[in-house]
């Protein structure tokens, strides 16, 4: 997903100058706890048309791209080092090592600790975050 929205940008696509704004203080601040009214702020847009120009330029919400983005830097840090969940979840942007791991275990189909232990197992390269 990630992947798509990034060669979408660099390949020229005609996002509208707003939609890139949001996008690129997305990608920017994702690992903070920031509102979708920062980043409407930031693209220079009300909360609710964000959210409808977004949807419609992009085929996701912003919160669904924040989330897929946190996502990925998750998977990448349950994989290649030993920090504790909560500390993953704080690095990522969430609020709390609770609220994480139930956004996690519903876009992989598991907890975060359970997913880190069997990741051996699981074709990583092949993982979507739908």
């Amino acid at each position: 997903f990630c992947r798509v929205m990034a060669s979408m940008v660099s390949a020229g696509v005609n996002l509208p100058e707003a939609i890139r704004a949001a996008m690129s203080f997305i990608e920017r601040r994702y690992a903070d706890h920031i509102s979708v009214e920062q980043i409407a702020q930031a693209a220079g847009m009300s909360k609710y048309h964000l959210i409808r120009s977004f949807a419609k330029a992009t085929g996701h919400t912003p919160v669904e791209v924040m989330t897929r983005l946190r996502l990925k830097q998750s998977v990448d840090l349950l994989l290649h080092t030993d920090l504790p969940v909560e500390e993953i979840a704080t690095t990522c942007g969430y609020s709390s090592g609770s609220y994480f791991i139930k956004v996690f275990k519903r876009h992989i189909g598991c907890p975060p600790g359970e997913f880190r232990s069997g990741k051996d197992m699981l074709p990583v390269n092949r993982l979507t975050i739908d």
